[in-house]
C-alpha cells in the first residue's frame, strides 16, 4: 500500500503546495486569536502597506505559488516526455489547478497583509 502511495505522481509537489498555502491562515488566525494582527481598516488608517510587507509570514503568500507553478509545469513536461504516460499530465493539470486555487484564495483573503 505504501509504494503505491509513493508512486502517486505530484503527491509530493501537492503536500508541499497545501502546506505553503496553509500556513499563512494558520499563522493569520493565531494573529487575530492573540491579537497581534489589528482590523484591516484600523490598519489602513495609519499605513498604506499591509502589516506582513516584508514580515517573514507575508512570504508564504502568493510568492511560494510563483516557484512551484513553474517547477509543476517543468515536472509534468519532463515526466510525460520521459515516461511516454500521457496520464501524468492529467496529473499536472490536477496539480496546477490547485495550485492556482490556493493562491487565489490567498490573495481573496491574505492580500491585505501584505500589500
Amino acid at each position: 500500500m505504501k509504494d503505491r502511495i509513493s508512486k502517486i505522481p505530484f503527491l509530493k509537489i501537492n503536500l508541499i503546495s497545501f502546506a505553503v498555502f496553509i500556513f499563512p491562515f494558520i499563522y493569520y488566525f493565531i494573529s487575530k486569536i492573540t491579537g497581534n494582527l489589528p482590523d484591516p481598516e484600523e490598519w489602513f488608517r495609519a499605513t498604506n502597506h499591509g502589516p506582513w510587507r516584508w514580515e517573514f509570514p507575508g512570504m508564504f503568500i502568493i510568492f511560494p505559488f510563483q516557484i512551484l507553478i513553474p517547477i509543476t509545469l517543468f515536472l509534468g513536461i519532463k515526466n510525460t516526455i520521459v515516461s511516454k504516460k500521457q496520464t501524468i499530465l492529467l496529473f499536472m493539470l490536477a496539480t496546477l489547478t490547485l495550485q492556482v486555487l490556493y493562491a487565489a484564495a490567498q490573495a481573496k483573503w491574505l492580500f491585505w497583509t501584505i500589500d
